[in-house]
């Protein structure tokens, strides 16, 4: 629209005139809602942090008390009309709704009828005229039905309201448009909290500073809402006094390494028992409860993880004095750090209440991070880097580095808003990764502080390498706009190096004003450009006056570069002029310089002596010499050379342009013969030697000038030579060989000279001559060819190894072999002498000792004469023995006096009769320890000294033991000591009487009581023995020892069945030579057969007579007869009267009738009465016998009586019947255990 209009306006305090005439380009115009809040919300404080509000986020919730909006959140909805006609719309309604009413347009059709489905399920429906548009209103009762429908599903609760989705169906054609939704209820809720509730908690923490509360509600538009404030308690009991943050207090804050130190001082009147920190922005919060009694803090907050306690100190608390009129007050001290998972934000708060033992906590303790603009920062940031090496920081220009080279790259990071805050992300919150190229070389997790310097090394490449480093998250942290930086650098490998020249190390020139040199230079990457030819001319720098370059004495002077420095390689030039110098002075020049990389120029020389790039001398090109008496040996005239052996010689030389000119340099040993010259070559730049064959081995060598080595341009040298030849060096026998020497200089002028003076043989014959050698024993004699030994003796041999032609002892070591009995021993000679240890072999016998050269390589010969490398041993096996003793007789047991010792001793190899020696001692068994020893000497009683039976006597005097001694057991031993003619000891194989070393051995007399018992010396008092009789058993004991003892003798009861039992032991002295008589009483105590033993220690054993010891009983006839007597006795006793008076009556009988016999007989006159009386004396003789046979005849009979009772007693003994002592027979009967006796009558009667 236009118009005009009058008036005046002001700007900045001055009144301006405006033009009349106006016009409207465009007009807004906002419409209320009516007075409903959507979303309300109460935020204390205005924080952000709502404390009472909407609890879901679906777009489909109108405002509050008043649903206006469709189930995506908009005021209209638009749908197309599906194929049955019907188009519908989905929404929320409250449970409890007053109203609804909602608008249906069809763009190009008509609306005919509309239903409400709830789950879906009709429960209103209506039919309408169609027209294009509707504007559906329930009545109350259709309102009411669908209240009734709302009611008993699930539902979602809002801000006080419990809503439901329905879907409203219309029936309708073309394009169908829902809106102007109205579903009202009653909106209201009542907020009631206390304690650690989030709302009252926000309330004490919104501080106006003038001790009010503002209630701060929000909503979504512009509304109205009623509110009262229905109670309110305040607690005065508990108050914040003051607080601080002491650590930590810079702002923005970041969720890095460092620990959080808050301080607050509550004042109050119960005790204190916990803390809570709250700490929170606008979009997160974390808090704990902090029990100050020692228990672990316990998170609150579903955000956990935002704040980290310290693990070991999280509080402390130090109580104090009340103030203020407060009882109490109590200082606390939290430390906490913030972690990675925060976000950034405007505002950080942090809030510390205590509680107190009534559950009441106080008003916060309270921080808030900001500086305006950021409170927590939580993006990481590369804040730069820098590059060093050795030399420092590496500026930026420089692009070049050299490969290997180690380089430091320095990172400074840190956070994109705290840009002051120097402090570390925690440990694996984020790494700093240093990539080169695509390789990634270092990576630092856990940093100290903001500034790393991590060592890296220039890799072996050639071209671009890429430093890159990078700031990588591995947690929530963020990371800002610079988080990466790089540097790229070109790798040079190798340095410049000089790959020659057109000039020598050491030459001559002739001077010039434009003395021009080439140098070539290899560079890969780049070529210098900036190189120096540090100079010296001898006539202009030498200071000192010596001939030769020092350092401080060389002139710079640039080298023209090649054009293309981009070559590998290029030429350099030098310009000199010379000119100034005379003949034989000379220039030096080494290179200095570096290349874009810093490589320093290398194998350009320096300025040491010898080790300058060139130099060279003024003057023309001259020839070599050789002196005619150039060659010699350095120690004497030689005539025949030998292998193995060091030799020096020395060769004279000339050459006028110095010792660098020489090109090639040869000694030939064979120089007349062309074939094989033996040469050896010396290299004029390395100074060695080389031999050309390998029949000469160069040991040492060297060319020396007049006083020192000859340097490079000595005029006159003397070649220096120590060779040695080989052993396969042809032997030409009496043909010679002529040294000589050919030089040849760079030029190509050559010299050659032979040295026919000088001219020798070679041999290579080795001989141990046999004069030489010597024999040296430890034991045994020489012989005229050798020498007699003892087994196993050592022995040394000794001689000399020398050249046959020359007799010349060979310088090296070489090894001899000696052989002794088919063992051999090699040895080194050393520098011709040798000592080979030997050792006779362990058998007896002649042997050959002989030796030989055994170092001999190819080519080598021993010439030893055979005949005479010998020398004969004689090995003598075995030491003089003693086969014999012949006195004192072995076995006696000798006394304490002199005897005199004769033995029997085999020697086969002679017997050294000046060392005969009889040596003796005496031993005491039982402790082994020697009382008495002693030595005599021996006589040789045989007419030789070679047998096996040679006799030898001496005495032994043994009167020196005393009586004493003999009391205990001893042996007297001795020994032949003695050696043969080879020096063997005498051996001893006898080992008598166990006497190790002994030849023989006696017992001594031993001085010691014997006992001994007879075997019938046991007798008792009486035979007849009925249990509880008493009688005496007395023992005869004879000492037959040599001294008065005691013995133990030891009665003891046998029973028949082998069982004993000890009676008594008595001990008993006996008298040297005595018999002592020993009694017990013994009181049979068991019936039965029986008998006592006496026993001695030494085991003697005696016996007494068996006895039958019977049950007492009354006497029977016989016993009345004969008393006590046996009855068979006193039977036998009266047979034998009987018969002795029969045989009486006979006798007397035969007497008679034999009277007067002899006179029948006729006397003759030739009748001899010696005869006759022996013939009737015979006669008488027989008659006598008859008579006494048959005087004897009762003793016969006796016999006979014995003999049967004897066979009766055998079978007696056979079927289990025993006789007694007392001649009773008696019978155990083993089934009852009765005892049996047989009468005199023959009748067996049981016992008892």
């Amino acid at each position: 629209g236009t118009g005009n209009s009058t008036g005046n306006s002001t700007t900045n305090g001055t009144w301006v005139n405006v033009p009349r005439s106006w016009w409207v380009a465009w007009v807004r115009a906002d419409a209320l809602g009516g007075e409903r809040a959507a979303s309300p919300r109460l935020d204390f404080g205005l924080d952000g942090r709502d404390e009472w509000g909407p609890a879901t986020t679906i777009q489909g919730i109108g405002a509050w008390g008043w649903q206006d909006r469709f189930l995506d959140g908009s005021t209209t909805t638009s749908t197309t009309v599906n194929p049955s006609g019907r188009a519908s719309a989905e929404m929320w309604v409250p449970n409890d709704l007053l109203d609804f009413g909602v608008t249906v347009r069809s763009a190009n059709g008509n609306v005919s009828g509309w239903t409400v489905l709830v789950n879906g399920v009709a429960v209103l429906s209506e039919s309408m005229t169609p027209a294009p548009a509707h504007r559906i209103e329930l009545d109350p009762n259709q309102v009411e039905t669908l209240r009734q429908a709302l009611t008993g599903g699930g539902s979602l609760p809002e801000q006080g309201i419990a809503y439901r989705e329905i879907e409203f169906e219309v029936t309708a054609s073309g394009n169908v448009t829902f809106g102007a939704l109205s579903a009202p209820t009653t909106a209201s809720v009542t907020l009631s909290t206390s304690g650690s509730d989030a709302m009252i908690l926000a309330a004490n923490a919104a501080r106006t500073g003038d001790g009010t509360l503002d209630l701060d509600f929000l909503a979504a538009n512009d509304g109205r809402i009623r509110i009262t404030l229905q109670d309110a308690i305040t607690t005065p009991t508990i108050a914040v006094h003051d607080s601080s943050m002491v650590a930590g207090d810079a702002s923005p804050v970041v969720p890095s390494s460092a620990w959080r130190k808050f301080n607050a001082t509550f004042l109050h009147e119960a005790s204190a028992v916990a803390l809570r920190l709250d700490v929170a922005s606008a979009t997160q919060e974390d808090a704990w409860f902090i029990p100050l009694g020692g228990s672990q803090p316990v998170t609150l907050s579903m955000d956990a993880g935002l704040v980290e306690l310290h693990p070991e100190s999280a509080v402390t608390v130090q109580p104090g004095l009340g103030m203020g009129g407060f009882s109490t007050s109590t200082e606390v001290q939290v430390t906490f750090r913030l972690t990675s998972l925060w976000d950034d934000a405007p505002e950080l708060d942090l809030g510390l209440r205590m509680v107190d033992g009534n559950g009441v906590y106080s008003m916060p303790a309270t921080y808030r991070w900001t500086d305006g603009f950021a409170g927590l920062d939580d993006d990481l940031v590369l804040d730069g880097i820098e590059f060093t090496d050795e030399r420092g920081a590496i500026p930026p220009e420089v692009t070049y580095l050299i490969a290997g080279t180690p380089v430091n790259v320095t990172v400074d990071f840190g956070w994109e808003q705290a840009v002051t805050n120097e402090e570390p992300f925690l440990p694996g919150d984020a790494e700093v990764q240093v990539w080169l190229g695509e390789d990634l070389v270092a990576v630092e997790d856990a940093p100290e502080n903001t500034t790393l310097v991590i060592p890296t090394v220039a890799p072996y490449t050639f071209g671009s390498v890429t430093w890159e480093v990078r700031i990588v998250s591995t947690s929530s942290l963020g990371t800002g706009p610079i988080s990466v930086i790089n540097r790229t650098f070109t790798i040079d490998p190798m340095a410049p190096r000089v790959l020659g020249a057109d000039i020598e190390a050491f030459d001559h020139r002739m001077p010039s004003g434009t003395q021009r040199i080439e140098i070539d230079i290899m560079d890969h990457v780049l070529l210098p450009d900036d190189l120096d030819a540090m100079v010296w001319f001898e006539w202009r720098d030498d200071a000192n006056g010596d001939r030769w370059p020092d350092e401080g004495e060389h002139t710079p002077l640039a080298l023209f570069p090649p054009s293309d420095l981009t070559a590998s390689t290029g030429t350099y030039t030098l310009l000199l002029d010379d000119r100034s110098g005379l003949d034989g002075e000379r220039v030096a020049v080494y290179l200095t310089g570096s290349d874009e990389a810093g490589h320093v120029l290398e194998d350009g020389g320096t300025s040491e002596r010898y080790n300058h790039l060139f130099m060279y001398e003024i003057g023309a090109d001259a020839s070599p010499l050789i002196p005619d008496d150039a060659f010699r040996f350095d120690d004497e005239a030689r005539t025949v050379l030998h292998p193995g052996t060091l030799y020096s010689a020395s060769i004279d030389l000339q050459e006028q342009n110095g010792l660098s000119d020489l090109a090639s340099v040869e000694f030939h040993l064979a120089f007349d013969r062309p074939a094989s010259p033996m040469a050896v070559s010396y290299d004029v730049d390395t100074g060695n030697c080389t031999s050309l064959t390998d029949l000469v081995i160069v040991d040492t060598c060297r060319m020396r000038g007049p006083v020192l080595d000859a340097h490079p341009f000595e005029k006159d040298m003397t070649l220096e030579l120590s060779f040695v030849l080989a052993w396969y060096t042809p032997d030409l026998g009496d043909l010679t060989r002529v040294p000589g020497m050919v030089i040849v200089d760079r030029g190509g002028n050559e010299a050659r000279a032979g040295f026919d003076d000088a001219a020798w043989t070679f041999s290579a014959e080795l001989e141990m001559p046999s004069e030489d050698v010597e024999l040296l024993l430890s034991q045994g004699t020489m012989l005229e060819d050798g020498a007699r030994l003892t087994p196993g003796s050592r022995f040394e041999v000794s001689g000399a190894l020398q050249f046959a032609a020359s007799e010349e002892a060979p310088e090296f070591d070489c090894e001899v072999e000696v052989s002794l009995a088919g063992r051999s021993t090699k040895v080194l000679a050393k520098n011709g002498i040798w000592t080979a240890e030997m050792y006779a072999p362990g058998y007896g016998g002649t042997l050959p000792l002989t030796w030989g050269v055994a170092c001999l390589p190819e080519g080598g010969r021993d010439v030893t004469d055979e005949a005479s490398a010998v020398r004969w041993m004689v090995v003598d096996g075995l030491g003089p023995a003693v086969v014999e003793v012949v006195s004192p007789l072995p076995g006696r047991a000798l006394e304490p006096t002199t005897y005199e010792v004769t033995l029997l001793v085999e020697e086969e190899g002679g017997l050294d009769y000046t060392t005969l020696e009889l040596t003796w001692w005496v031993i005491d068994d039982a402790t082994g320890d020697q009382l008495r020893d002693g030595r005599a000497p021996l006589q040789l009683l045989s007419t030789t000294n070679v047998g096996l039976r040679l006799e030898v006597q001496g005495t032994m005097d043994l009167s020196g033991l005393d009586a004493s001694m003999l009391e205990e057991r001893l042996t007297v031993a001795v020994a032949l000591e003695a050696r043969d003619f080879a020096g063997n000891e005498a051996v001893h194989l006898l080992s008598a009487r166990g006497q190790s070393g002994a030849d023989g051995a006696w017992a001594m007399e031993w001085y010691r009581p014997e006992f001994d018992i007879a075997p019938t010396a046991v007798t008792y008092g009486s035979l007849g023995l009925t249990t509880g009789d008493q009688t005496v058993v007395e023992a005869a004991v004879e000492n037959v020892g040599s001294l008065d003892g005691e013995v133990e003798v030891r009665f003891e009861i046998v029973q028949l069945d082998g069982s004993r039992t000890l009676l008594r032991s008595q001990p008993l002295a006996v008298a040297q030579g005595a018999v002592g008589t020993v009694a017990v009483d013994w009181k049979p105590e068991v019936s039965g057969a029986q008998w006592i033993e006496v026993v001695l220690p030494n085991g003697d054993i005696a016996s007494g007579p068996v006895v039958d010891v019977r049950v007492e009983e009354q006497a029977e006839l016989s016993e009345r007869i004969f008393g006590t007597v046996d009855p068979m006795l006193g039977s036998a006793v009266a047979l034998v009267g009987v018969l002795v008076v029969t045989l009486f009556l006979l006798l007397i009988s035969r007497a008679t009738s034999r009277q007067g016999s002899r006179d029948e007989y006729d006397w003759d006159d030739g009748f001899d009465a010696e005869d006759y009386e022996d013939e009737h004396d015979d006669e008488f003789d027989d008659e006598e016998d008859a008579s006494g046979s048959a005087d004897s005849a009762a003793p016969v009979a006796a016999a006979a009586a014995t003999s049967s009772t004897t066979t009766e007693a055998a079978q007696g003994a056979s079927d289990g019947w025993t006789q007694g002592a007392d001649g009773v027979w008696w019978y155990h009967d083993p089934n009852d255990g009765s005892w049996w006796y047989r009468g005199a009558d023959g009748v067996d009667r049981k016992h008892g």
